[in-house]
């Protein structure tokens, strides 16, 4: 339902490497910005709790901090 162009304009989407690499762009883009926070959301809501909290561990755990000190 959303267009590809949008997607990629808009949104990380993929694998956890490939998320890690989209965000490694963005980041630099938006550091050149001035932008100092950057706040991420989930699309949907299945409404199913588990999926959610797992959905927000695997933002956490790709572009977090511990991510990041691991690079």
């Amino acid at each position: 339902m959303v267009p590809d162009e949008m997607v990629a304009q808009f949104c990380l989407a993929g694998t956890p490497d490939e998320v890690a690499g989209q965000w490694a762009v963005l980041e630099a883009e938006y550091e050149a910005r001035g932008v100092t926070e950057t706040v991420f959301q989930l699309v949907g809501d299945s409404g199913a709790v588990d999926e959610t909290v797992g959905s927000l561990n695997a933002i956490v755990d790709v572009l977090g901090p511990r991510a990041a000190a691991s690079s």
